[in-house]
């Protein structure tokens, strides 16, 4: 499933970027920056670790699905984690001339490379706590959203700060909608 342009195909739910070795870079490059490595980045995310490995391999390549809920745990880039091209990180990105460069606070006793860490690690343990939330909130309501809609509200449970109440009200709604398209079928 190798090709030269990044495109997203929705029938088969993938995300096509430039080949699976350099999306497997990119992923090797995120677990290393992580505590826990590859291990918690599979308990944070809730793929399996032997489809991470997979990736991780280049045997595999992530489906959209995948790929979201590892950039969002991560606080990564989308397009760089599918592409290689931009910031690799989301939070406090400063255009420059020549590119991109990651700016973030540090006090006087930390590296610009030990605040990365810091603010990855924090992201990271906020990301966890709002799956196990989403998770939550789907055994409550006792309805799983289609997979698209899943992962839209993960994430915007982890950018926007959707609360899990919010996100019970949210699954209720769909669920109804559902069940009122079903029965007008």
């Amino acid at each position: 499933m190798n090709t030269e342009n990044h495109k997203a195909n929705s029938e088969n739910n993938v995300i096509v970027a430039k080949s699976n070795s350099e999306i497997a870079k990119r992923l090797k490059h995120l677990c290393e920056t992580i505590d826990g490595g590859a291990d918690k980045l599979s308990e944070v995310t809730g793929i399996s670790r032997r489809t991470l490995g997979n990736y991780l391999s280049g045997r595999n390549e992530p489906k959209t699905s995948a790929s979201v809920s590892i950039c969002a745990a991560a606080r990564a880039n989308i397009v760089w984690f599918t592409t290689g091209e931009g910031p690799i990180l989301l939070e406090g990105i400063k255009e420059k001339k020549n590119g991109y460069e990651i700016n973030l606070k540090t006090n006087s006793n930390q590296s610009q490379e030990d605040a990365q860490e810091q603010l990855f690690q924090e992201n990271l343990s906020e990301f966890g706590t709002k799956m196990h939330d989403y998770k939550d909130a789907a055994v409550e309501t006792g309805y799983e959203p289609p997979i698209l809609i899943r992962e839209a509200i993960k994430t915007v449970m982890f950018t926007q700060g959707l609360t899990k109440p919010g996100a019970i009200i949210l699954i209720n709604a769909l669920k109804e909608q559902e069940n009122m398209n079903k029965k007008s079928n």
